[in-house]
């Protein structure tokens, strides 16, 4: 996992969103990144920023999934942004270089497209920048995906 807090940045427990349920949040959360940073946890734990080139590399390797969070509203040209952030996980399914676009799977997506869609690299950063203490983006190898049915 790569993501710019490890643990919970303390500074959303001013953020309305988080005030009623934040001090559990915060035992919870920082509680499955002391699992995940463990010295025999199958989960690499890494503080960073990754680009969508990075990403894009990642995916096409064929050997890893990648999960992202996003502003929802920051994936759909037509949403209207608003103050505040919609975070929302989306699967990097595939990834064209020449055309340095993404298919992602939506959970919440159309369901007639199976919640797959396209957005450009620039479209993906944007959403993904929308929050910046939410820089989250989960790789997962294969590998790695065996040992996680086990926590």
């Amino acid at each position: 996992m790569v993501t710019k807090t490890i643990g919970v940045d303390p500074r959303l427990a001013e953020d309305a969103f988080y005030e009623e349920d934040y001090l559990r949040d915060v035992a919870r959360v920082n509680a499955a990144f002391r699992r995940a940073t463990a010295l025999d946890s199958p989960v690499r734990v890494v503080r960073r920023r990754v680009r969508a080139g990075d990403i894009a590399a990642i995916v096409l390797n064929g050997a890893h999934a990648c999960v992202a969070l996003v502003d929802r509203r920051g994936l759909s040209p037509t949403e209207t942004k608003s103050e505040g952030f919609e975070g929302h996980y989306v699967v990097v399914e595939d990834a064209n270089v020449d055309a340095k676009t993404f298919t992602l799977i939506d959970p919440a997506g159309d369901a007639r497209t199976k919640g797959r869609k396209i957005v450009t690299w620039s479209c993906f950063d944007d959403a993904r920048r929308a929050e910046e203490e939410a820089a989250e983006v989960a790789i997962l190898s294969r590998d790695c995906m065996r040992h996680l049915g086990d926590w």
